[in-house]
């Protein structure tokens, strides 16, 4: 069994599967340690997100022994109490999206992972099933699939990213998100190990894929313009590749998440495979609204499973 330690800092909350370590040097004031919490899997999986605010309140979804659950943080007892079961399924992998007072949640289970819908009640301050679906949709990802993220783009089509055996591949869905597309490959070549996110970029009115490409050494990200047919995306921007080096194994690692502030500039937070004394293992990379990369920051050359925040 598994055991979930979360940490608040500023309203923003942790996990310390992702956190190893928090020093005054990262720039967290203070940290409240929670009380345990049993959980059946691991909450690790680079490109997601489990944990959001939403009316004063702080929510996860996490699976335990009996299901996956939306939790609710008691800020009094310091502990998380299950709300709302979303499956049956004890190893989901979440990742989720808000739209209003709906979180929609992907539960990444390998081939046949679910998409979940539930919209909150504020009598209550708790979550129910999504009234315009309410049941589990069962989506079945691609030979050699690690994870999957999810978001929904500017006309409010939800989008689906993975990667197969060799390939990045996107999937989308139209409100209720009942019924999916198939695959569409937008990048051959990768390794089995390479993964991919999804992200909206509402300035541009596009919605944009990052991915790994152990092959090339290189990361990869394209973008699709909303309201566009959807198997039309632009070409690859190879982000950051002027300054990357022909070192060790290379620039890309199978490491990547995503944030993007209000002015579009997107912060790609990275892993190198340069995995040599002297050079950076956790990086940033990062798109300017002009829709140029900056050379890669290096953060530091230690760590692992990196997350971008923005306060």
């Amino acid at each position: 069994m598994r055991k979930i330690y979360t940490f608040i800092a500023f309203s923003i909350l942790l996990n310390a599967n992702f956190v190893t370590s928090l020093t005054a040097q990262v720039g967290f004031a203070t940290l409240t340690a929670l009380n345990q919490t049993q959980i059946s899997a691991t909450t690790g999986d680079k490109p997601q997100a489990k944990v959001w605010e939403y009316n004063g309140s702080e929510f996860a979804v996490l699976p335990n022994t009996s299901g996956t659950y939306i939790w609710k943080l008691n800020k009094t007892t310091l502990s998380w109490s299950s709300i709302l079961k979303l499956s049956s399924k004890t190893t989901s992998h979440a990742d989720y999206r808000l739209v209003g007072n709906v979180a929609h949640i992907f539960l990444y289970q390998g081939k046949s992972s679910q998409l979940v819908s539930a919209e909150y009640v504020t009598a209550s301050a708790t979550y129910k099933l999504w009234k315009k679906r309410n049941t589990i949709v069962g989506l079945t990802l691609d030979d050699g699939v690690e994870t999957g993220s999810i978001d929904i783009d500017g006309t409010g089509r939800m989008w689906l990213t993975s990667a197969g055996v060799s390939n990045i591949n996107v999937r989308w869905s139209d409100n209720p998100y009942k019924t999916w597309s198939a695959p569409i490959t937008i990048a051959t070549g990768v390794q089995d190990d390479d993964i991919s996110a999804v992200i909206c970029m509402p300035t541009e009115r596009k919605i944009g894929v990052l991915w790994s490409n152990q092959t090339t050494k290189r990361f990869g990200f394209k973008t699709h313009t909303d309201g566009a047919l959807p198997s039309t995306w632009s070409a690859d921007e190879v982000p950051a590749s002027q300054s990357a080096l022909n070192i060790g194994h290379g620039m890309a690692d199978d490491h990547l998440n995503m944030t993007i502030s209000k002015d579009g500039t997107l912060y790609c937070a990275v892993k190198t495979s340069y995995d040599l004394t002297g050079y950076p293992k956790m990086a940033l990379l990062i798109r300017r609204p002009d829709r140029t990369w900056d050379n890669l920051y290096e953060v530091s050359q230690t760590g692992s499973r990196p997350i971008a925040l923005l306060n």
